[in-house]
């Protein structure tokens, strides 16, 4: 776990970049490089996935260890939320949103930040990093457990009928602890009971919550 930022309360990593109101695209290649650079300086090569997520994103990180095991690290892989844009037109392109967090394989990390640039550094990071990787070939695959916003922002039955839940974004009128708690704690095989329990309590109107139901396949389901 890396954090860029200059809180101090904290330990964190500067980019030596200054901070723009929108976008981040300067930022966010300079963080992915500079997280690179580490990887390799330290030559651990125990590590095989890079996941960018923003500071107001929670994260199960046994559940996304499972989602990743089922893919081939060796290859150029790009995970995430998948979004479009102009997706009809000539110039349209799949990207995957920030928010949700996103995987890369060291692999893609690497050709992206060779090929990759930024237009400006407040142009949107996520959707410029997208539509470089189209252009080079490479696919957004779509993870529906990433979540781009808060679990209410979402119509239960959709995430009933979604696999469990691995990521959700900001933290307005709501309390991250709770949210990770209900939603997020455990690996998928241990949360079985939990999360069941979970669906079938009630939910007050300040939470308007549901749980997903639990998946205990390892890949087909994920």
């Amino acid at each position: 776990l890396v954090i860029f930022g200059t809180d101090g309360s904290i330990p964190t990593i500067s980019t030596g970049l200054p901070n723009v109101p929108t976008g981040h695209c300067a930022k966010t290649l300079k963080i992915l490089q500079l997280s690179l650079q580490d990887i390799e300086r330290r030559q651990r090569q125990d590590i095989r996935w890079l996941m960018l997520v923003d500071d107001d994103t929670l994260l199960s990180v046994p559940r996304l260890s499972v989602l990743l095991s089922c893919y081939n690290h060796s290859e150029l892989i790009y995970l995430g939320e998948r979004y479009g844009y102009r997706l009809h037109a000539a110039d349209g392109f799949n990207y995957h949103t920030g928010g949700a967090g996103i995987a890369f394989s060291l692999p893609l990390l690497r050709l992206l930040l060779q090929r990759c640039s930024c237009p400006a550094p407040a142009a949107p990071d996520d959707m410029i990093l997208g539509y470089c990787l189209q252009a080079l070939g490479v696919a957004a695959l779509h993870a529906p457990q990433l979540h781009q916003a808060r679990p209410q922002d979402y119509a239960a039955e959709l995430l009933q009928q979604l696999p469990p839940p691995i990521s959700f974004h900001k933290f307005q009128l709501t309390t991250p602890e709770y949210t990770y708690q209900r939603w997020l704690n455990g690996s998928l095989a241990a949360n079985h009971s939990r999360i069941q329990a979970a669906a079938a309590a009630p939910v007050n109107d300040s939470q308007l919550e549901s749980c997903s139901r639990t998946q205990t396949k390892r890949c087909t389901d994920l």
